[in-house]
């Protein structure tokens, strides 16, 4: 009989082992889902992540790409203007050059009047008193 009680509470504490090792296996199942799932998770995240710097990326590609094409005109336009200023420039060279030749030939013209405005006038000493 005592090898029956003591079958008994053998038999009784490998139950409670058992029901221990479904326990703990129950656990460590739930662990094991809950790693699963963080990891997932945070799997989906790096992937949402790596979406959202692949978009950044493409978004900054487009706006250099933009700036470049700015830039690009902006140099042709620098260069219209470049143009444009050398053709104002001979321009003003060309009337700067044109009014010298002016003032010179003026400065002449005076000069020569002067010259002959003494002989001009007594020529007409001359006439007026013939003419007298």
């Amino acid at each position: 009989m005592v090898m029956l009680i003591a079958l008994l509470v053998v038999m009784a504490g490998i139950i409670v082992i058992l029901d221990q090792f479904k326990l703990v296996k129950q656990s460590l199942n739930k662990v094991e889902n809950n790693q699963e799932k963080d990891r997932m998770s945070y799997s989906e995240e790096v992937s949402d992540m790596a979406k959202d710097c692949q978009m950044e990326s493409k978004f900054i590609q487009e706006k250099v790409d933009e700036l470049r094409d700015k830039q690009e005109e902006a140099k042709g336009l620098l260069r219209e203007m470049n143009l444009h200023i050398q053709v104002v420039w001979q321009c003003f060279s060309e009337e700067r050059q044109r009014q010298e030749m002016d003032r010179r030939d003026a400065t002449m013209a005076q000069n020569s009047v002067e010259q002959t405005m003494p002989q001009v006038w007594q020529e007409i000493r001359k006439l007026q008193t013939e003419n007298s």
